[in-house]
């Protein structure tokens, strides 16, 4: 920032690690701060001029919320949550509304208010059981917060919503059972269900896709939730995709052919890369497969401060953590996997504490995930 000119400079990814902060983006903080004043100005004239208009005061509540000011009346004006709740009376439209209702348990959640985030989840999922098109797409991401697979998965096929990375092609026939392979994988499960759905996917990909065409569909379809399931399955799973371009997923397929001290060099490239960003500017999916990494590299304390710098920071969290599936459906298993990197290292006051967070945000979770649940119980010291 200088004056009112940005200066935009392209470095190579490779390149950034070795760079200087004040190389790559100095004062990348102001300019973020100065557009969301900026923003803010526009949008409080507007609640003015435009009191009845829902999209101002959702717009409002959004930049409120990068600002970090959720609660309370900043200078006598709204807060995150009062904006909200002014754009959820004027909301007229249903998919608004769904929209809406994600952004207010998506708040509560931020607050570590957890009680609050299933009470409100909980209703909304509660009033739009067969939701369809836009409407299920926002109530999906509930539903995975809150441990209700098989709502989730309905949410996820009703919105017509595919899991799968953009740039393989798109295999309808496919959705179904990719769908479940995620969502199961993604909230944590391990047992023969997730390796049966993984085959499946694999077999229909024989079947349903060119050859041609079959490795790229095979890395869209399989390669986030072979990466929940890294916990489960070990990092030779990731051998079966195609060589991945992301430095952390390159870092564990290096480490699944033996090269140790590659891995962790990339790993450690991959750290150094961010020195602009807050944890919460990662998503918490990459999180927490980078934990798991540095884990199973034999760094637990830095698996675990790596959970902690996000996990103990949610109002950090980006706005898209219960629009984008793969993150709404890691919340849930990252504090579920600090409660097993406390209980592994002998802090059972951090793994109760963990572990007793996901059994309040899990309280309805389906019975599907009962494992996870008696392990968080055991963990946690209650009976079962």
């Amino acid at each position: 920032m200088a004056g009112d000119s940005i200066l935009h400079i392209p470095y190579s990814e490779r390149d950034i690690p070795g760079k200087k902060v004040a190389l790559v983006a100095p004062h990348r903080d102001q300019a973020l701060a100065y557009n969301q004043g900026a923003l803010l100005g526009i949008l409080s004239a507007l609640t003015q001029r435009l009191p009845d208009d829902a999209d101002v005061f959702e717009s409002l509540a959004r930049v409120l919320e990068t600002r970090d000011e959720i609660t309370g009346t900043p200078n006598g004006g709204y807060s995150a949550l009062s904006a909200l709740d002014r754009a959820k009376a004027l909301a007229t439209d249903s998919a608004q509304r769904a929209r809406l209702g994600a952004s207010d348990v998506r708040l509560h959640l931020k607050l570590g208010d957890f009680g609050r985030t299933v009470a409100i989840g909980d209703s909304i999922l509660a009033a739009s059981p067969s939701a369809k098109g836009e409407v299920a797409e926002h109530l999906a991401g509930i539903a995975l917060l809150l441990g209700r697979e098989h709502a989730a998965i309905d949410y996820l096929r009703g919105s017509g919503s595919s899991v799968a990375l953009d740039g393989g092609p798109r295999v309808p026939l496919l959705e179904d059972v990719s769908i479940a392979f995620f969502v199961r994988a993604g909230l944590g499960a391990c047992d023969d269900s997730v390796r049966a759905l993984r085959v499946r996917v694999e077999s229909l990909l024989e079947s349903y896709v060119n050859p041609a065409q079959r490795d790229a569909a095979r890395s869209a379809l399989l390669q986030r939730p072979t990466g929940f399931a890294l916990p489960c399955t070990g990092p030779s799973a990731m051998l079966a995709l195609a060589p991945m371009r992301q430095p952390v997923l390159r870092a564990i397929q290096i480490l699944a052919r033996g090269d140790v001290a590659h891995a962790r060099s990339l790993l450690d490239s991959t750290q150094r890369a961010r020195v602009v960003m807050r944890p919460g500017d990662v998503t918490i999916d990459y999180t927490l497969m980078e934990s798991w990494l540095l884990a199973t590299l034999g760094d637990t304390a830095a698996a675990v401060r790596k959970l902690d710098l996000t996990l103990t920071a949610l109002p950090t969290l980006q706005p898209r953590v219960l629009t984008d599936p793969g993150l709404a459906v890691s919340v849930g298993h990252a504090m579920a996997y600090r409660a097993e990197l406390a209980s592994r290292t002998g802090d059972t006051g951090t793994a109760s504490l963990w572990a007793g967070r996901l059994l309040t945000l899990w309280v309805h979770a389906d019975p599907s995930l009962v494992p996870i649940l008696t392990r968080m119980k055991a963990i946690a010291g209650h009976r079962s």
